[in-house]
């Protein structure tokens, strides 16, 4: 998957998707992964949800340490670091974790997730909102270095191989769709909500998130080895950013977009 022509053809699909917002190494290591749901990375933490539905199944091997008109987010450069700052305009103020959320694809290949980051992560996305507490999400992920990295990274699309190999994490999450023979009408909506949360969670830890559509479901669940009746849905690149020379042009010129939003008058419809 990782020759360059592939990654020559991954940049000509590149150019030709507008996925600009949300969805748009190859490892000798065969040991086995060290896996936890989110209780047990942290059993100090308290909680009612069942991790046998909800559980965060992890490869960590190398883990280490006044109607508004839609403007353009401002986007403005970090003194001393290789990051940018997008500050997108809202009508009001709202949390920073939500004003300041976006989805780049220029990742920082050297950064290694903490330990404690990552679980707090999974703990966001843990206690998501659930229709009757069926909590049909469950999250498979892959420290970037570990065969689980690489299994997830092997199933995406090709103009999804040419940046998210940087990623600090790849997480895939996945959904049952029935249980004891009743459908669960509500699941994709669950795991929207656990993705949203956890992806809030990583913004407010200096993290950034990328969800994709871009993958081959059929691929990934089989790679994953995933039980009949669980699907993936999407998988969620998270890391932190990176606008150095090291990402390359296309990559910073796509993160360097101005992002919009409908008119809020147009996006809710409110009777005072």
């Amino acid at each position: 998957m990782r020759p360059a022509r592939a990654r020559r053809a991954a940049w000509e699909l590149l150019e030709r998707v507008d996925d600009r917002d949300e969805v748009g190494r190859a490892s000798s290591r065969t040991d086995e992964p060290r896996r936890c749901n989110a209780a047990s990375c942290n059993p100090a933490v308290p909680g009612r949800r069942n991790s046998l539905q909800v559980q965060a199944v992890v490869d960590l091997r190398v883990a280490t340490t006044t109607p508004h008109r839609p403007r353009a987010s401002r986007i403005e450069r970090r003194p001393m670091t290789e990051q940018l700052t997008v500050r997108n305009e809202t009508s009001v103020p709202i949390l920073d974790a939500l004003s300041d959320r976006w989805s780049p694809r220029g990742f920082d290949a050297n950064h290694a997730i903490a330990d404690e980051d990552l679980t707090a992560i999974f703990e966001a996305g843990r206690w998501a909102p659930s229709a009757s507490n069926t909590q049909p999400t469950t999250l498979v992920a892959g420290v970037r270095g570990t065969a689980t990295f690489d299994k997830i990274y092997g199933t995406l699309m090709e103009f999804n191989l040419a940046w998210a190999d940087r990623a600090s994490v790849l997480i895939a999450v996945t959904v049952e769709h029935e249980r004891d023979g009743k459908p669960l009408r509500w699941a994709e909506y669950d795991a929207g909500q656990v993705a949203a949360h956890l992806s809030i969670e990583a913004q407010s830890r200096g993290l950034h998130t990328h969800q994709l559509g871009g993958i081959h479901v059929d691929a990934l669940a089989e790679a994953l080895e995933l039980p009949a009746g669980r699907t993936p849905i999407t998988v969620i690149a998270v890391g932190q950013h990176d606008d150095s020379d090291a990402v390359s042009e296309e990559i910073r010129a796509r993160d360097s977009s101005p992002r919009s939003r409908r008119e809020l008058s147009d996006f809710a419809q409110i009777e005072r």
